[in-house]
């Protein structure tokens, strides 16, 4: 899609848009004058933007573009998923039937976000289809120099385009100020998510340090909810069958009781446990969320959630991971119980991650298991989210 504007001073101004289903994900104005003495001055300016042209309101499962272009290109595998339309929510009852048809052990680390007792709504949102590439990470981060930039790979599995294995070098601090950087890019400076305060950084300009603020209400991209990834790990959708599964897409060989190395099911979902290297995201099947699956919810990197360590605490728990600091619940129930949107301390000193990664046990990429991370502490990857008004 061409436009050019002339006017009377010999001077032209050509638009190019590009262009990815009813979404404008890119404009390009050439400036061009000419001189008394005909040569022709150019100046070019390109942006990214994420312009619905029809303004549709997105549906269950429709591909959301980020629209964000590399040198010569429009990068690829950075498409996120309505997960919950906008105008609607999804409220989840608790239960052990959550979790029990896959797992008979006692530890609370494994029975995931939507436990007997607990009732939570979530509001509309999107996420990432895949995990946050490499190249998507450095295109955004090349220029910020005071910032941790990264490096495209180069090694990886036969077969796999290098720069397309996840990121997998980040913390939390890192993840958060890239969904900034991202957000700046391609929809505006006033619809960051996160304000991030006093900074520190290391050696290798990773933030070791931050006061980190966040308005969820914003539009631009954030980190996931535990309950938002757990929620689109399995599906989505709480009738189906995949609802109760243990993995995004199947359930285990056999019910679990704690630490299981390998599950041959597992190997067409997931790059997991003594995998050499990371994989090109994509590579293995997705989970059923309509239309449009998930890929490597499951092994690959481990992924960086929003909350802080601390989201929900059952009776009578013992989990070191889940007691490790007061009960967040309290802070968004309604006048019924009902936890809405919840999320953990975020400015707590862990955080939440989710998935597993390529040396992961079969038992630990388990939708419904959790650990943490000290935020500052290196080696994880992100899937990037969106609230949706």
């Amino acid at each position: 899609m061409n436009t050019t504007v002339t006017n009377s001073n010999k001077a032209t101004l050509d638009f190019s848009y590009k262009t990815l289903g009813n979404y404008v994900i890119q404009a390009t104005g050439i400036y061009s004058v000419t001189n008394e003495d005909a040569t022709v001055t150019k100046k070019t300016y390109t942006a990214d933007f994420n312009l619905n042209l029809k303004n549709e309101i997105p549906s269950k499962g429709d591909i959301i573009p980020c629209g964000v272009a590399g040198s010569t290109s429009l990068l690829t595998k950075n498409s996120l998923v309505c997960v919950i339309e906008p105008g609607t929510t999804e409220t989840i009852v608790g239960s052990d039937e959550n979790w029990n048809s896959y797992y008979s052990g006692t530890t609370d680390a494994y029975k995931g976000a939507f436990i007997a007792g607990r009732t939570v709504k979530l509001s509309p949102y999107a996420i990432g289809q895949y995990e946050v590439t490499t190249e998507m990470y450095v295109t955004i981060m090349q220029n910020d120099t005071s910032a941790y930039k990264g490096s495209i790979p180069t090694s990886g599995n036969s077969g796999d385009v290098y720069a397309l294995q996840p990121i997998s070098a980040l913390n939390w601090y890192d993840a958060v100020y890239f969904c900034n950087e991202l957000t700046k890019r391609s929809i505006s400076d006033e619809q960051c998510v996160y304000t991030i305060t006093n900074i520190s950084r290391d050696t290798k300009k990773h933030i070791t340090a931050a006061t980190v603020t966040a308005d969820l209400s914003k539009t631009g991209y954030r980190l996931p909810t535990e309950a938002e990834w757990e929620f689109a790990a399995r599906g989505g959708n709480t009738a189906t069958a995949e609802w109760k599964f243990g993995f995004p897409g199947f359930n285990p060989s056999s019910k679990y009781t704690g630490l299981v190395y390998s599950d041959t099911k597992l190997a067409a979902y997931a790059n997991y446990y003594s995998s050499s290297y990371t994989r090109e995201v994509g590579k293995y099947q997705p989970n059923s969320l309509i239309n449009n699956g998930l890929y490597d919810m499951a092994g690959n990197v481990y992924e960086l959630c929003f909350d802080g360590v601390g989201l929900y605490k059952p009776s009578g728990s013992t989990s070191s991971i889940i007691n490790k600091v007061d009960n967040y619940d309290a802070n968004f129930k309604d006048a019924g119980g009902v936890v809405i949107n919840p999320i953990g301390g975020v400015n707590e000193t862990s955080s939440i991650v989710k998935g597993g990664d390529l040396g992961s046990y079969a038992s630990n990429c388990l939708v419904s298991y959790r650990t943490s991370t000290a935020k500052k502490s290196t080696g994880y990857g992100l899937r990037l989210c969106r609230t949706l008004n």
